[in-house]
């Protein structure tokens, strides 16, 4: 893994108040960075281990629920480091990172 971010397309509604990314990928290993906020202010991130096989099956290999509701249920110093480094290293693109964690 490398950490590199990768190239996504953004679309929203109409309002433009909700949408999702869209991303190309092909077979390897990735970290997915979920992250999600209702309008009551909830917050909900969850970061996935998953491998893409060449018949684009993905398998999760690890999962960690960081934030949920108003609560940090798990905090990025308990984190493996390898996955603490590639998240530090691209805070500025993770939606709600700063929101929640600094």
């Amino acid at each position: 893994m490398n950490g590199n971010t990768l190239q996504s397309r953004l679309v929203t509604s109409r309002s433009g108040r909700h949408g999702e990314r869209v991303y190309k990928i092909v077979p390897g290993e990735y970290i997915m960075y979920d992250a999600q906020k209702s309008n009551l202010g909830n917050v909900y991130i969850t970061i996935r281990y998953i491998k893409i096989d060449e018949q684009c099956e993905i398998k999760t290999i690890n999962e960690w629920i960081l934030y949920t509701g108003k609560t940090i249920n798990i905090p990025i110093e308990k984190l493996p480091q390898d996955i603490q480094k590639i998240l530090i290293r691209n805070r500025d693109s993770l939606p709600l990172f700063d929101y929640v964690y600094w």
